[in-house]
């Protein structure tokens, strides 16, 4: 009887175990946020652990959820999702967007030899979904990597619904399957921006001629996007930023984010002080 006891229980572990590889394991609380304005959603980061690694999530104030797309940021080297988020400060860059989007941010390799975490993107959203316990928006879905990211966003190329691609001085090894990915499909676009992956960048430009180059990212000493580039299938940038500089001085996903196919969240017209 013990026996069987025992092996009913050794059964049931790996049942678990087995049933548990995409199930979220914690979910941490919300982070304080500022009020939101009467109706509004309320910006909220949620921190799930997994059995693959974090993945954090954050909505906006103001988000719609019928009007909403999905942006999915992949971190480079020596980093991981949750330092990355607090470092960078993510969610207030997601904010500084502006796009009506569930903002995701997964586990990542930090180094070289590390193994990619997600490699299928269907299963992290089915992840975020489980631990929001809600549908996420069907909009496009926008994917935006830094570094060595490259490396996940590769097995990400598949997917159906991923609309734009932003590799954020990521273009390393053979760039030809983001090329593909490019050519496959004219609703898809491309942009590059470029620190150290320069030569690379320019082999995979060559290949289209409809690219449309750009030196600086809008900040107060560069103009604002033209339409041409808002609308380039291939965008190519040379930034004024450093490698790292891209995702911590704040002003690079923001900006970038903007011209991505993605709602804006309505900004209420400020109150001017003899009003």
């Amino acid at each position: 009887m013990r026996r069987f006891v025992l092996c009913l229980c050794g059964l049931w572990l790996a049942c678990s175990a087995c049933a548990g590889t995409e199930e979220t394991i914690v979910a941490a609380a919300a982070p304080e946020a500022p009020p939101a304005a009467a109706g509004a959603r309320r910006a909220e980061t949620r921190h799930f652990r997994t059995n693959s690694g974090s993945v954090l999530v954050y909505t906006p104030t103001g988000y719609d959820p019928a009007k909403a797309g999905i942006v999915v940021y992949v971190h480079g080297y020596y980093t991981d999702a949750a330092r990355a988020w607090k470092e960078h400060r993510l969610d207030r860059q997601f904010a500084d967007s502006n796009r009506n989007a569930v903002f995701i941010a997964p586990e990542a390799p930090r180094g070289p030899r590390d193994p990619v975490a997600f490699s299928d993107l269907s299963r992290l959203l089915r992840i975020v979904e489980r631990g929001l316990r809600q549908s996420l928006p069907q909009g496009p879905i926008v994917v935006v990597g830094h570094s060595g990211a490259y490396r996940t966003l590769a097995r990400w190329l598949e997917h159906p619904r991923v609309r734009t691609i932003v590799l954020l001085d990521a273009c390393y090894e053979d760039p030809q399957g983001f090329a593909r990915w490019l050519e496959f499909d004219p609703a898809r676009r491309l942009i590059l921006v470029t620190v150290h992956t320069l030569s690379l960048s320019e082999a995979l430009l060559a290949r289209f001629p409809f690219a449309v180059r750009r030196e600086g990212i809008p900040d107060r000493y560069y103009p604002p996007f033209s339409q041409e580039e808002r609308r380039a299938r291939l965008l190519y940038i040379l930034s004024q930023f450093d490698h790292f500089g891209l995702v911590e001085e704040g002003a690079v996903i923001p900006s970038l984010l903007e011209i991505c196919d993605l709602a804006d969240i309505p900004r209420e017209r400020p109150r001017l002080p003899w009003q």
